[in-house]
């Protein structure tokens, strides 16, 4: 085969490149080129996204109860169990006046403010002391009517006030989380007691036993008792309490005119809400 025949025979055997045959060519370039270029910022991404981490959430600032508070309460008193005798000592007023026994049965709206401090010595225990002073409207009466000798029956009323009282009472308690607090209470209590006497005879007796007195003292006692608190807003704090109060026993007399003489006792019942701002 001649050098003429061989280029005639290779030229019409590989055909002609045509535009379709280059364009793919230059496709698989750029595809190529991007995968190159593209792999390392993938592979980046996944290393950033396996690194990072959710961002931190906010610390929770446990309560914390230690330091001053003031504040407000409100309630009510009663006892059921208080008991006045009233006796005369007087020579014929003794004979036809025996003495009596009544139960004023004392009740009563009651409210004031109280000052305290707390040491939260752990994050489930506390200690605190704490005084207040109230305002009462403790208080009730008896009437009851006695008759020795015919014609010489006697009407006698008792009653029995507390017109303001305070304590001075220690605190324990227990914090079953961070905000609620349970706690019992004891100390001193205070206050200023008032016993209206009547006694009057409609019989023959009259003058001799009629006779209208009113005494008052400052009596000294205890008180106990017991409630829950729980702490909100970071610096306010709201409660119930329970709480027993014993002034002990209030004697009278003798009476100046006729020689009555008697006691009274003196103790209460309290549940009352408060409301303590701490600073």
């Amino acid at each position: 085969m001649s050098y003429c025949q061989f280029r005639a025979f290779g030229h019409r055997n590989a055909g002609p490149v045509g535009p379709k045959r280059v364009m793919n060519g230059k496709a698989i370039k750029a595809i190529l080129v991007a995968v190159f270029i593209a792999a390392p910022l993938t592979v980046a991404n996944a290393a950033d996204m396996a690194v990072k981490s959710p961002p931190p959430q906010p610390a929770v600032v446990a309560a914390n109860w230690s330091g001053w508070y003031m504040g407000v309460n409100v309630g009510g008193a009663w006892d059921t169990n208080t008991n006045a005798s009233v006796e005369n000592i007087n020579g014929f007023g003794a004979i036809i006046f025996p003495g009596i026994s009544v139960s004023p049965k004392p009740s009563g709206a009651i409210g004031g403010g109280q000052l305290g401090y707390n040491w939260q010595v752990a994050n489930w225990l506390l200690l605190g002391i704490e005084a207040d002073i109230d305002a009462s409207g403790f208080k009730g009466s008896a009437t009851t009517g006695s008759q020795v000798i015919p014609g010489f029956p006697n009407i006698t009323t008792v009653q029995q006030q507390n017109n303001w009282l305070g304590t001075v009472r220690g605190r324990l308690g227990l914090l079953p989380t961070s905000n609620l607090l349970f706690y019992g209470t004891y100390g001193f209590a205070y206050g200023q007691t008032e016993l209206n006497f009547n006694s009057v005879n409609t019989g023959l007796a009259c003058p001799l036993l009629c006779e209208n007195d009113n005494f008052s003292s400052m009596r000294e006692g205890w008180s106990a008792g017991g409630g829950f608190e729980y702490l909100f807003l970071s610096h306010w704090t709201a409660r119930v309490e329970y709480l027993y109060v014993d002034l002990g026993t209030q004697f009278f007399g003798p009476t100046p005119a006729n020689l009555f003489i008697g006691s009274v006792t003196l103790r209460e019942n309290i549940v009352r809400a408060g409301l303590n701002y701490k600073f």
